[in-house]
């Protein structure tokens, strides 16, 4: 787990909070990671659909000081310095540092953080070898975090993965 400005935390500390039928992860900022497993069970009770939870985090983030700025030289929407993933039995989506929502393909690998584009370019590799199309999402996602930690030195180990399942 890394956090801001290159400080790399144990990984027993885990990046994702549950909300509602999901659960959220943060890339970036232990203050937003912080705020929202604080604010979970408000936030699960406050959302019905994805855009609406970016909406309640982006009110979140605002209302408890955490800065959510404009790109440097431009006006309209600002960013919030952590990246989100959003994962429910019905779908995994990605809200971007400026709260846009967007659905992920069912089936398709995705990441955020330092490690992300080292997980993502091991997973086209393995998607790639025949003999290896048919592993299971867990052994795509492990060789994935394994690249990740590998390559990008701001990524610690050990990683965990958790499945959701429908009504867990």
């Amino acid at each position: 787990m890394v956090i801001c400005h290159g400080y790399v935390v144990p990984a027993d500390i885990k990046k994702w909070v549950r909300v509602g039928r999901g659960a959220v992860g943060v890339a970036g900022s232990t203050r937003a990671l912080t705020l929202l497993r604080q604010f979970a069970s408000v936030l699960g009770t406050m959302t019905e659909t994805p855009e609406g939870l970016a909406e309640a985090i982006r009110l979140l983030f605002e209302i408890k000081g955490c800065r959510i700025q404009p790109d440097e030289g431009k006006s309209g929407f600002g960013t919030c310095g952590s990246d989100i993933l959003y994962a429910t039995p019905g779908g995994i989506w990605d809200i971007g540092q400026n709260f846009a929502v967007d659905r992920l393909r069912d089936g398709c690998l995705w990441a955020r953080g330092s490690g992300m584009d080292h997980a993502l370019g091991a997973d086209h590799a393995l998607c790639r070898d025949k003999r290896r199309r048919g592993l299971y999402p867990e052994q795509r996602i492990e060789a994935a975090l394994d690249a990740a930690a590998h390559f990008d030195v701001k990524c610690g180990g050990p990683m965990v993965i958790e499945r959701i399942e429908d009504g867990a």
